[in-house]
C-alpha cells in the first residue's frame, strides 16, 4: 500500500499552495530587527514515479555499488536519497522560507555558489566562500576549517547556523516539516515510518550528498583511455605534477585534495595548509590561517576562489602560487626551501595558461546536468 500511495502522489505531481504572509520574531542576539517570512508561491514537486538509482555510481572504469558505504542508508538508499534531494532544495529548512542548501550550492556551478560570500536567510553574508560539493564520501574534514568529519556531521550545521538558514531549534525544524504534506509519504518510503525526526533528516540529507560523485570529466575519461588530452592540457598536467607543485597538496584521486597526513605543522587537522595569503579579512581560519585543501573537481566552475573568495579567476589563483605567497612563520613548510625562503615557481605565461587548460579538463558536464541531483521544485 505504501508503494502505491507514493506512486500515485508522484504521478499527480503534488501541488503545495501557501497563502498569506507569516511574521516570525527571530530571537537572535546578533540581530535587532524582525525577519518576515517569504510568501511561498505555488510550487510543484516533480519526482519520478520510480526513484532514480542512487545505489550505483557509473564511472569510466565500471559501475560502483556505494550503498554499503553510506552510513544509515544501505536499505532503501534510493528513497533516502530522494528524500534528501527534496530536503536539500526545500527553502522550508530555513527559518523564513528564504534559502535552501541548494541556494548556496548550485548544480550548474559544481554545487558552489558563484559569489564571494553567500547570502543567508536575513540577507547577511556568510564569512567564508561556499565550497563545492562532489565526492564527499571520499573526503574527510569538511568545511574550510574541517570541523565536520563527514556529511552526516555536516548535514544540519547550515540549517541551524545563525547566518545561513537560522533555524532556532530541533522542534521548530521538525514541526515545519511535519506540517508540510509531502514529507510524511517521503519519510515513510525512506524509513518505513511517517515520523519526522532530526536523525532521519540528517541521514537523508547526507545520503543525497554522499551520492554526488563527479567522475566523467575529460580528465577521468582520459585516465581510462576513452579520450585524450591535447598538447596544452598534457603540458598542464605535467606542470601540475611537477614544476607547479600542485600535486603536493592536491593529490590525484577522486577529489584532488589530500585525504590524509598533516599539511601544516601548526594545525593538527588533516588536509589543511597555510598557503601564505596576506591577512585581509578577519577570518584567519584554523591554525592561524590554515584552511582545508579544497576539492578541484569542476574547479573551473566554482569560482571565486580561496576561503574568502578573493580571486575571481584561476589565472589569479595560479599567479598567487607563482609569485604572491607571503612568507610568515606559519607558512606551510611545503612552500619553503631548505633555507626557509619561499619557493617561487617561476612559471612562464605559456605554462600558466597550460595549467589553466589542465584544470579545465576537471569539469564534469555529466555531473552538473544529472537530473537526479537537480532541483525537484518548479
Amino acid at each position: 500500500m505504501r508503494t502505491t500511495r507514493i506512486h500515485i502522489m508522484k504521478q499527480k505531481q503534488l501541488k503545495i499552495k501557501v497563502t498569506g504572509t507569516l511574521l516570525l520574531l527571530i530571537a537572535v542576539m546578533s540581530y535587532s530587527s524582525c525577519t518576515q517570512d517569504k510568501v511561498l508561491k505555488d510550487i510543484t514537486l516533480n519526482l519520478p514515479s520510480t526513484p532514480y538509482d542512487y545505489s550505483f555510481v557509473t564511472s569510466p572504469n565500471g559501475n560502483l555499488n556505494i550503498a554499503e558505504r553510506i552510513f544509515g542508508a544501505p536499505q532503501h538508499l534510493d528513497e533516502k536519497a530522494t528524500l534528501g534531494r527534496v530536503l536539500f532544495y526545500d527553502t522550508k529548512l530555513s527559518i523564513n522560507n528564504s534559502v535552501s542548501c541548494g541556494s548556496c550550492h548550485k548544480q550548474e556551478l559544481g554545487f558552489a555558489d558563484g559569489a564571494q560570500f553567500s547570502t543567508g536567510f536575513a540577507n547577511r553574508k556568510t564569512k567564508r566562500n561556499s565550497l563545492s560539493i562532489a565526492n564527499t564520501l571520499d573526503a574527510s574534514g569538511l568545511f574550510w576549517d574541517s570541523r565536520a568529519g563527514d556529511a552526516n556531521e555536516l548535514s544540519l550545521m547550515p540549517v541551524f547556523d545563525h547566518l545561513e538558514m537560522g533555524m532556532e531549534s530541533d522542534e521548530m525544524l521538525i514541526t515545519k516539516l511535519k506540517n508540510t504534506d509531502y514529507y510524511a509519504d517521503l519519510f515513510e518510503s525512506a524509513f518505513g515510518s511517517r515520523a519526522v525526526t532530526k536523525e532521519n533528516i540528517s541521514i537523508a540529507l547526507a545520503t543525497f550528498v554522499n551520492t554526488m560523485f563527479s567522475n566523467h570529466s575529460k580528465f577521468d575519461l582520459a585516465r581510462f583511455g576513452q579520450t585524450e588530452l591535447n598538447v596544452e592540457e598534457r603540458l598542464g598536467q605535467e606542470l601540475f605534477n611537477g614544476k607547479g607543485m600542485c600535486v603536493n597538496c592536491h593529490t590525484l584521486g577522486a577529489n584532488f585534495s589530500r585525504g590524509g597526513g598533516y599539511m601544516n605543522h601548526f594545525s593538527p587537522i588533516r588536509g589543511t595548509a597555510n598557503i601564505g595569503l596576506d591577512v585581509v579579512y578577519e577570518d584567519e581560519g584554523v591554525g592561524g590561517g590554515s584552511f582545508r585543501i579544497p576539492n578541484l573537481k569542476n574547479v573551473a566552475l566554482t569560482g571565486p576562489y580561496m576561503h574568502d573568495g578573493r580571486y575571481a579567476t584561476l589565472d589569479e589563483v595560479i599567479e598567487h602560487y607563482n609569485s604572491g605567497i607571503q612568507n610568515t612563520k606559519e607558512l606551510d613548510p611545503i612552500f619553503k626551501d631548505g633555507s626557509g625562503n619561499i619557493t617561487r615557481l617561476n612559471l612562464t605565461y605559456v605554462e600558466k595558461k597550460a595549467l589553466v587548460a589542465f584544470l579545465n579538463t576537471l569539469t564534469d558536464n555529466t555531473f552538473i546536468a544529472d537530473p537526479k541531483f537537480s532541483n525537484p521544485f518548479n
